[in-house]
């Protein structure tokens, strides 16, 4: 299995400023809050959406994250791909 250095996926999404973010929140080198925060504190990211997809099922937490700004907080073992599918659109 390949891991990512998150900050590579930070500088693909400041450089192509997607529509959606679907991020997990236990990462290396920097946790998925990280990540939220810093897309949230940068002015050219605010039409970038981001879900999170976590197995953490910790009501702080999915607060914490939905005040960081994402707009959706999905559990993994909650739901299928098709649904996550379907959450997406």
């Amino acid at each position: 299995m390949q891991s990512f250095d998150p900050s590579e996926g930070l500088a693909v999404i400041f450089k192509a400023r997607p529509d959606l973010v679907v991020l997990d929140l236990i990462m290396p080198q920097f946790s998925g809050m990280e990540v939220l925060r810093k897309i949230g504190s940068d002015k050219s990211l605010k039409d970038v959406s981001v879900i999170i997809l976590s197995n953490i099922k910790d009501e702080k937490i999915i607060r914490e994250a939905k005040d960081l700004g994402a707009q959706g907080y999905i559990v993994k073992t909650s739901i299928t791909p098709d649904q996550l599918g379907e959450e997406i659109k």
